[in-house]
């Protein structure tokens, strides 16, 4: 989205029980966001690009993973 919050638009095109938290954060360099997801069945940690893109798993595992955060 713009910096005033116009013309926002959806990234993850998720749907049902596959939702992304509100703790989202984005990379200290801009280049990528991280934020957690049920998509895999349980909270699991990812990233992509800003326009959504090459998404990837980081955490995959069978426990309960969440609140990402970038160190700089």
């Amino acid at each position: 989205m713009n910096a005033d919050g116009t013309n926002a638009r959806r990234l993850t095109g998720l749907s049902g029980d596959a939702s992304v938290n509100d703790d989202s954060v984005s990379s200290p360099n801009g280049k990528r966001a991280a934020f957690n997801s049920t998509r895999d069945g349980n909270d699991e940690v990812f990233t992509m690009k800003p326009d959504g893109s090459d998404l990837r798993n980081l955490t995959r595992s069978a426990s309960n993973d969440a609140d990402p955060g970038w160190t700089s």
